[in-house]
Formats: structure tokens, C-alpha cells, sequence
């Protein structure tokens, strides 16, 4: 379940060496722990393993897709959380 919408915010992660941090990436939707559904402003390469584990998507796509999904942000505000279980359903294959 889609369980937190954010309009943009800051992704980072430390990995090792592979540690990194992204500021203004848009259009995030967490659905399990820090894995989230969100624009890549910083790649291309979609359909190509490219992440730490989130789906990344192009700018275009994320932002209709933000658009789509539940929980719907309300007017004047930059993230909601949704009630346990009552987001949009992800299926990863």
C-alpha cells in the first residue's frame, strides 16, 4: 500500500561506500520503509536497475501517478499519510 505521499523532499542513504543524498526529488510515495515510488531527475535509464531499491520514474510519469494514487493530498498541503491499508495497492513484479 502506497503509505506516504510527499509533493518533494530529501532521499539519502549510507551504504558503505556507496552513501548518497538527494535533495528536492520529487513526488515521492513511500509504500515499505524507506522505499518509495518517485521522480528521477538525475538519470534516463528507466527499466534499468538504476537504485538503492525504490522505483524510480520519469518526472512526467511520477507526477501523474502521484496524481492517481490514494491517499489524495489535500489542497494546500506538501504530504499526507494514509490510514494502514487504506492507500493505493502497489503490486511489484
Amino acid at each position: 500500500f502506497i503509505r506516504a505521499k510527499h509533493v518533494s523532499g530529501t532521499m539519502d542513504g549510507n551504504e558503505g561506500e556507496d552513501s548518497y543524498e538527494l535533495h528536492d526529488v520529487p513526488f515521492i510515495q513511500y509504500f515499505h520503509e524507506g522505499y518509495a515510488l518517485h521522480g528521477a531527475f538525475w538519470h534516463d535509464r528507466f527499466g534499468a536497475p538504476a537504485s538503492h531499491g525504490c522505483i524510480n520514474l520519469s518526472l512526467h510519469d511520477a507526477e501523474w501517478l502521484f496524481a492517481f494514487t490514494r491517499p489524495t493530498l489535500p489542497n494546500g498541503q506538501d504530504e499526507v499519510h494514509a490510514p494502514a491499508g487504506l492507500g493505493s495497492v502497489l503490486r511489484i513484479r
